[in-house]
């Protein structure tokens, strides 16, 4: 006899709901509502996608294989944004993505003031695309340094894909691949965007194998190797567009051609098939109060998003319009008194939508 598994799709409204559905072979789609979860998610082959407007508000974990998130907000509650206690451990309550189980992906998310998004080791084959992430982690005592990363990453076997992102201000470093006595081989990062003042860091105590970093805009400074005394493998650094670059560590093999170092003023369009998102690109190193677009869209009307700031929106002819740079603001983290920074005019980076589909509550 051959039996046959059979996927269900299950649409549920609210927490408890969702709490019972959790189960493997499940496909769970979540409407708009707030889910309030502290969940370990243990199931194999489980998806949750999430409608306009649905959130998930609390701690995740998983340990699970081919574990899916999607078009969802994740999101924490904070009661306080600091701590009298130095070094990366967060002591209050945990507020984490933390992925430990292999072929994970999480696509198209608004993920947002959380303390930390670890893709570890034990997650091998694991994607992270598509996803805005925003004002990640706390700060130590007398709010002298920021902890907690917009993307902590490790791998040993496998590959990590980190695509079509878009890395906004946190607390932390903005990528950190980093281990102190861990791995990271066959991380590969094409086409993200990073804005912001913390660095991007791949490198430890440990070599990085087998990296690959290509079409990136990165508008922080980038760290490539940690250790001067730990020799790295192979890497292959093209076509990025870099702020300032500092190579820390010495490599066996390393490629860095054809990358644009330093400011410019271009207005780039990011596609992706694997991502439903779209992102409209604009670097003002003029500090220009105006910016003119054109050919960059289609035709038509476009409703432009400020990522930086979700809530602010402007309405545009796709195939030619004038952008102003001086009126967009930054969200400001939760509990917390201001940004943490606001990149306009210099940096602008919008997602791009059909004024009848909102692909960001």
């Amino acid at each position: 006899m051959i039996a046959f598994l059979l996927a269900l799709t299950i649409t549920v409204t609210d927490t408890q709901r969702l709490s019972v559905a959790l189960q493997s072979n499940v496909t769970i789609i979540l409407e708009r509502g707030v889910y309030h979860v502290d969940i370990d998610l243990t199931q194999d082959s489980l998806t949750l996608i999430g409608q306009s407007g649905a959130i998930l508000e609390g701690n995740i974990r998983w340990s699970g294989a081919n574990i899916t998130l999607r078009n969802l907000e994740i999101r924490q509650h904070w009661s306080t944004r600091w701590q009298d206690q130095t070094g990366s451990v967060w002591y209050g309550p945990q507020l984490s993505l933390s992925v430990h189980g292999a072929n994970a992906k999480i696509i198209d998310c608004y993920i947002h003031d959380i303390v930390n998004i670890g893709l570890w080791s034990d997650a091998p084959d694991s994607e992270f695309i598509g996803n805005v992430v925003q004002n990640v982690g706390w700060l130590g005592p007398s709010n002298a340094q920021g902890y907690g990363h917009d993307l902590y990453i490790q791998n040993k076997t496998g590959f990590k894909r980190i695509k079509h992102n878009v890395f906004l201000p946190g607390y932390g470093y903005t990528v950190h691949a980093y281990s102190q006595a861990g791995w990271l081989n066959n991380l590969s990062f094409i086409s993200n965007v990073g804005v912001g003042i913390n660095p991007w860091l791949i490198g430890g105590w440990v070599p990085v194998n087998n990296l690959i970093m290509r079409d990136n805009y990165i508008f922080a400074p980038t760290e490539l190797g940690y250790d001067p005394t730990v020799m790295n493998g192979s890497a292959l650094v093209d076509h990025n567009h870099i702020q300032s670059v500092a190579f820390k560590a010495p490599w066996q093999d390393m490629k860095f051609w054809d990358n644009t170092i330093g400011p410019e003023n271009t207005v780039t369009v990011l596609r992706n098939d694997a991502s439903e998102r779209t992102w409209l690109l604009v670097q003002n190193a003029a500090h220009m109060p105006e910016v003119w677009v054109q050919g960059k869209l289609p035709h038509g009307w476009a409703l432009l998003r400020n990522l930086l700031n979700p809530v602010e929106t402007t309405l545009v002819q796709g195939d030619a319009f004038m952008l102003t740079m001086d009126q967009w603001s930054a969200a400001t983290p939760t509990s917390a008194s201001a940004p943490l920074m606001n990149p306009y005019p210099g940096v602008g980076v919008f997602s791009v939508e059909t004024p009848y589909r909102i692909l960001i509550p």
